[in-house]
Parts: C-alpha cells; structure tokens; sequence
C-alpha cells in the first residue's frame, strides 16, 4: 500500500475508533487532530458536545505529530477552562 493511500486510511478510522471508544465506555472524548495554540479544553468540549454534566467523563487526545503551541511564553499553550464540581478527567496523551 503506498504511503498517501495509508495516510488516507489512518485518518478515515479515527472517526470509527472514537466512536467505539465511546459505546464501550462512558468517556466523551475530544480528538485534538491538528496543529494549533493556545487552546481552552472547555471551548473545544462545548463545541462538540454542549455544556458538561457534573457526571460527564472526559478524555482529550492529541493525535500523534500534532504539535500544540503557545504564541507567547506567557500564556499556556493549553488551558483547561472552568468545569462543573466533579468532572472526571482522563489524561491528556
């Protein structure tokens, strides 16, 4: 298989393993798939799925070879936001 038809199928199965991921657990999981900077985990979550429960499992990803940066050495380059109480959180891989 030549290298652009593999990178093609890579990306094609990311939406399938998220949702399987999904139906076998309870986590809603946000997939960070491209490069960018400064972000605020909460604003992505809220874009996809809505405001968070206090029941809500959340796992963020960051795909392999995306780089997350900061534009300034005085800001994170990622910012978790304000959640409910008790959210639980998986890691940030």
């Amino acid at each position: 298989m030549d290298e652009q038809k593999l990178i093609f199928t890579h990306q094609a199965l990311r939406p399938c393993w998220l949702a399987v991921h999904q139906a076998l657990t309870d986590e809603r999981v946000v997939l960070i798939d491209r490069d960018c900077s400064n972000i605020n985990l909460r604003e992505i979550y809220d874009s996809r799925y809505g405001s968070p429960t206090w029941y809500d499992r959340v796992r963020f990803v960051v795909a392999e070879g995306v780089t997350v940066r900061s534009r300034s050495p005085r800001l994170p380059a990622i910012r978790t936001g304000t959640w409910p109480e008790r959210p639980v959180f998986g890691g940030v891989a």
